[in-house]
């Protein structure tokens, strides 16, 4: 772990669940942290505790569970002390989760088009209430400079005003980065009706494309030209001149181009146009809505001189500018609303995106109407249709035929890579995260017991548990049969006092049934909680069948075969 940039930081973690039969201590002192830009594999076999953690992430939890202590940080805040209101608005919108059954996961009588706009509605409409009540909180901060004060009424009026036009701004820069994708996805579909002979409806198709193209979001916050304007006129020429029942390079090539360029405005650009809005309010530059701003912090940095009774510490809290800054976080939530057309149309471009065919007709289908792994692709583009920074993918090939588990797979791995995601990959299987993980840990019995990055986990695994989850993994070169964990997970009711592990593991050292072993350090990077890696314990070495597992992992690059 770098800590150059962490997302998500986990510490001392300690869910419970209260049954008939006493306490379950599902996790018992979890910590760990994520990066952003990372993949996260926790593995264990089933009961350790990790579909538990990442629940608790989520806040998620069953009735009777319990977080008894440790801290889930995500943006300063501690997600274990997060009313559910306030959950509302995260979960979703920036962190996400696929779980492990794709038919449990969706509802068999909603048509699987409106299970993916749902989401988009739902968190829409979660966002504005949240921006309600920060723009309520915000008006109260501004009432108090209104009594008793010179012009104190028009400091209010101020307020709501500029917040009206803050949300008018975002709310129009949003939709012309929505419209951006829908173009680009509609290009996208002409392109497809060109290569199957459909010319004249591809045509058609275009000419309304390059219209709803040709809107006026092309200014760009930093002053330099659009790369919209080329792409867009060479499409149009094409479209003018083209024969209806003729076909041609030129005409493939120039949709391919401005559909990238739209694709390229609608995902890289974005901070320019909400840059621009910032500008025009914040900075008091630029038309009717940069003069209310400017006259809004001038009034309420007036009345804050004149209001001798505020503290000299909360001046800053009280300015002008910190209002203002409010207002606009508020105002920036309230024009985050979605149609359902807009849903539906990110709804449709996701389906494409994550490989479902005739994204349309399958828009319409039921759940069973569809197979097991085109209701896991469903619930992939759930999980995205929000725009996550945490996806959470708690064991998402385990009820798929094998045959599609590398395409899921390989198709979480670029959606990774297109949406910026930062993931927490949970399996029983150590042989699936092996071309996916960047770092892994391995749990057992509510704890973490080894942690480190991919490469270190499977060439110098460290505690006899991960060595047992490497002897049971499936290889196709194994001579050797492949062996079982002998035993049983112990009963968390009653967690042991040593190393939970110590029961079934034939390393087993005395100490390990009477002391719980500290985390030995093995690199900067790598970790395991062992006492065989304490400076006075036998030297022990890995058993057979794992040294030459750890030899083929080696030979072949590091990946697992």
């Amino acid at each position: 772990m770098t800590g150059k940039d962490k997302l998500l930081d986990v510490k001392d973690l300690r869910v419970s669940f209260r049954t008939s039969n006493g306490t379950v201590k599902a996790v018992r002192g979890v910590s760990f942290a994520l990066e952003r830009g990372e993949t996260l594999a926790i593995v264990g076999e089933s009961g350790s505790g990790k579909s538990v953690t990442a629940r608790a992430v989520m806040g998620l939890l069953a009735g009777n569970g319990v977080i008894e202590g440790g801290e889930i940080i995500y943006d300063g805040m501690d997600l274990a002390k997060l009313g559910e209101r306030k959950f509302n608005c995260l979960r979703g919108s920036r962190l996400a989760m696929i779980f492990q059954d794709p038919l449990n996961s969706l509802n068999p009588i909603i048509r699987a088009g409106r299970q993916i706009t749902e989401t988009m509605l739902a968190n829409s409409k979660a966002k504005r209430r949240e921006a309600r009540r920060s723009f309520r909180s915000g008006l109260k901060s501004v009432a108090p400079y209104a009594r008793g004060v010179p012009g104190g009424a028009d400091i209010v009026r101020s307020f709501v005003k500029t917040a009206a036009l803050s949300a008018a701004l975002h709310r129009e820069h949003s939709m012309r980065l929505e419209r951006a994708a829908e173009a680009a996805f509609e290009l996208r579909e002409a392109l497809e009706s060109v290569l199957n002979g459909e010319t004249a409806k591809a045509l058609k198709r275009l000419r309304k494309t390059l219209l709803k193209a040709r809107l006026p979001y092309l200014e760009r916050a930093d002053g330099a030209a659009s790369p919209l304007s080329g792409p867009l006129d060479a499409l149009e020429s094409q479209v003018r001149l083209f024969p209806e029942n003729g076909g041609g390079d030129g005409l493939l090539e120039s949709i391919e181009r401005a559909a990238e360029a739209l694709e390229d405005e609608a995902k890289r650009h974005a901070p320019y146009y909400f840059a621009r809005a910032h500008m025009r309010l914040f900075k008091g530059g630029e038309g009717e809505a940069g003069a209310l701003m400017s006259e809004f912090i001038a009034l309420a940095d007036k009345a804050l001189s004149e209001r001798r009774h505020v503290p000299p510490e909360g001046k800053e809290a009280f300015s002008g500018a910190a209002l203002a800054e409010l207002l606009l976080d508020a105002a920036k939530c309230r024009a985050d609303r979605v149609s359902r057309r807009a849903a539906a149309g990110r709804a449709l471009r996701l389906m494409k995106e994550v490989g479902i065919p005739e994204p349309r007709k399958r828009f319409r289908q039921y759940p069973f109407e569809l197979s097991g792994g085109m209701r896991q692709r469903i619930v992939i583009a759930i999980a995205l249709s929000s725009n996550p920074e945490i996806l959470i993918c708690d064991e998402p090939t385990t009820a798929i035929d094998v045959t599609i588990q590398a395409q899921i797979l390989e198709l979480i791995r670029s959606m990774k890579a297109k949406y910026g995601l930062s993931v927490v990959f949970i399996t029983h299987n150590l042989g699936v995260v092996a071309g996916i993980a960047d770092r892994v840990a391995v749990m057992y019995a509510g704890k973490i017991v080894e942690c480190g990055l991919a490469e270190e986990i499977f060439t110098s695994p460290a505690h006899p548990y991960t060595w047992a989850l490497l002897a049971s993994m499936p290889d196709l070169e194994a001579a050797d049969k492949l062996e079982s964990i002998p035993g049983a997970p112990p009963n968390m009711i009653t967690p042991p006092e040593g190393d939970a592990f110590a029961e079934r593991n034939k390393y087993a050292l005395k100490i390990d049934f009477m002391m719980q072993p500290p985390e030995f350090q093995i690199s900067d990077t790598h970790w395991a909680a062992t006492w065989l890696l304490h400076p006075k314990a036998p030297k022990v070495e890995p058993p057979g069948i794992v040294l030459e597992r750890i030899k083929r992992i080696k030979l072949h690059g590091g990946e697992s075969r």
